[in-house]
């Protein structure tokens, strides 16, 4: 009787010691079965997808055509400085020296006599600023070269209002300037002109270049104000 049920013990023993790795081995396979189909899947999809973005980055790239782009611009494909080494740029360094062409060739020259032609000046960079970022705005953001072509205005408008600094003489002229700077440059009436909301010029100001140049301009206006009084005081 006690060898019976010594036998029925250690065969159970057994039983449960021989089914064990058959379970664990059944894990092993149902959890590879699950899992390595969809490992990859998701691999898969994942390549996939970096493929779809790889392929339109380059299609876009391939769109943007320094020939495509020139003409966009209305500027001549090589010129100048540009000319020499056009050639040797990649395609980016291509595309932001057409769009600084660009600047260049449409920003109102800065007039003879700039005391009499002041004002008229001014009103043309703010028209010329306002048309030409309505008419670019939508292909160059499609382009992703507008926030490029805003900041090279930025800077062409600050380096022209400085050259106006240097040569308006009449205290009445350096206070239309530095108006037409604070009140006028981010005013509705240009940079937040209600046609450029998509583009939203503004938000791409450099503060610290127009912080300094209101400086400027507050400074030419004291040495006017003072050559003034100093010219007359010697009438008397």
């Amino acid at each position: 009787m006690n060898k019976f049920k010594a036998f029925v013990v250690k065969k159970k023993a057994f039983r449960r010691e021989s089914t064990q790795p058959l379970i664990e081995n059944n894990n092993v396979i149902q959890h590879g079965f699950k899992q390595a189909p969809c490992t990859k899947y998701e691999n898969a999809l994942v390549q996939n997808t970096l493929d779809i973005h790889k392929e339109q980055r380059l299609q876009s790239e391939e769109q943007i055509t320094p020939e495509k782009l020139a003409g966009l611009l209305q500027v001549p494909l090589e010129d100048g400085f540009c000319c020499s080494t056009h050639r040797q740029l990649n395609a980016e360094q291509q595309h932001l020296c057409l769009v600084q062409r660009s600047v260049d060739q449409h920003f109102p020259k800065l007039p003879p006599d700039v005391d009499q032609n002041l004002h008229q000046y001014l009103e043309n960079v703010q028209k010329m600023v306002i048309t030409e970022f309505v008419r670019l705005g939508s292909p160059l953001t499609r382009m992703g070269l507008m926030g490029s072509l805003i900041d090279c205005y930025h800077r062409e408008t600050f380096t022209r209002l400085d050259d106006l600094l240097q040569n308006v003489r009449s205290s009445k002229n350096s206070f239309g300037l530095m108006k037409w700077v604070l009140h006028t440059y981010l005013s509705p009436e240009m940079l937040c002109h209600p046609e450029l909301q998509e583009v939203d010029p503004i938000k791409k100001v450099d503060l610290l270049l127009f912080t300094e140049l209101v400086g400027q301009a507050k400074d030419k206006l004291l040495e006017n104000v003072e050559c003034h009084y100093n010219h007359t005081a010697e009438h008397f």
